[in-house]
């Protein structure tokens, strides 16, 4: 819980197990964001905001511009129940939101403001897609039907465990 953002990075990499939660600004706030397996909630001005910088400095600003190949991804994750939007996109070339669940956001699921994002395979929080919460320049080709399943994993063993309800899984290290 931050009186800001989360994590406000220039290059934002976070992955697998971790929870982003109440923070008075946004969850994550980055000029290239790469989330994969977290949590993002309950974060007051939004989950995820892709800006062109995060700095006034406009060498920071500049270098941006060359991580051409270094895309926005965003996968595997949960954004819900923020008070904003859940992504809002203002500058991200060949942005890609893929198999996450989206829902209960309260302005958008998703929006960008300059590009074409891709967000297929997406859990909206219902079988039909929101198409009153996703932006204009969204584009949304396929959706999941159902929400996608926490994945927990050693280098024996996979489990799968339901995103609704009560699994419990016991083991030892």
């Amino acid at each position: 819980h931050n009186k800001g953002d989360g994590i406000r990075a220039q290059i934002v990499n976070v992955s697998k197990g971790f929870s982003i939660t109440d923070n008075e600004g946004y969850g994550i706030r980055g000029g290239r964001v790469k989330v994969r397996g977290i949590i993002i909630r309950r974060n007051k001005l939004g989950g995820i905001k892709i800006v062109r910088s995060v700095s006034r400095n406009e060498n920071l600003a500049k270098m941006n511009d060359y991580l051409n190949d270094f895309n926005s991804l965003i996968e595997y994750s949960t954004i819900i129940e923020n008070e904003g939007t859940g992504i809002d996109i203002d500058y991200a070339e060949n942005a890609v939101i893929d198999k996450n669940n989206i829902f209960e956001n309260s302005w958008y699921e998703v929006n960008s403001q300059t590009a074409a994002v891709i967000a297929n395979n997406n859990w909206w929080g219902s079988n039909s897609l929101p198409n009153n919460k996703i932006g204009d320049q969204v584009q949304v080709n396929s959706w999941l039907n159902d929400s996608l399943s926490l994945i927990v994993s050693s280098p024996d063993e996979t489990f799968n465990l339901a995103a609704e309800g009560t699994d419990t899984l016991n083991f030892s290290i």
